[in-house]
């Protein structure tokens, strides 16, 4: 069985350099991949990792799907 580790808003929002409320925006319109633990959504860290990975920069009119150029 492989385990996956889940992180909250906050701690995605803290590794991806987001903004809380920006983070919980994202993961609202579904931008942002995440799954229901009781009454909190969380981010599988393999997500974290690909999207960080891939240069994709997300601002308040950007959606995660949409890559943009890395800085």
């Amino acid at each position: 069985m492989n385990n996956t580790e889940l992180v909250s808003i906050p701690a995605f929002a803290r590794l991806t350099g987001l903004k809380t409320a920006h983070a919980r925006e994202l993961v609202k319109r579904g931008d942002i991949p995440s799954i229901q633990v009781g009454p909190r959504r969380r981010i599988d860290v393999r997500f974290i990792e690909a999207w960080t990975a891939s240069g994709i920069r997300i601002t308040h009119e950007t959606k995660a799907s949409e890559k943009s150029q890395p800085l």
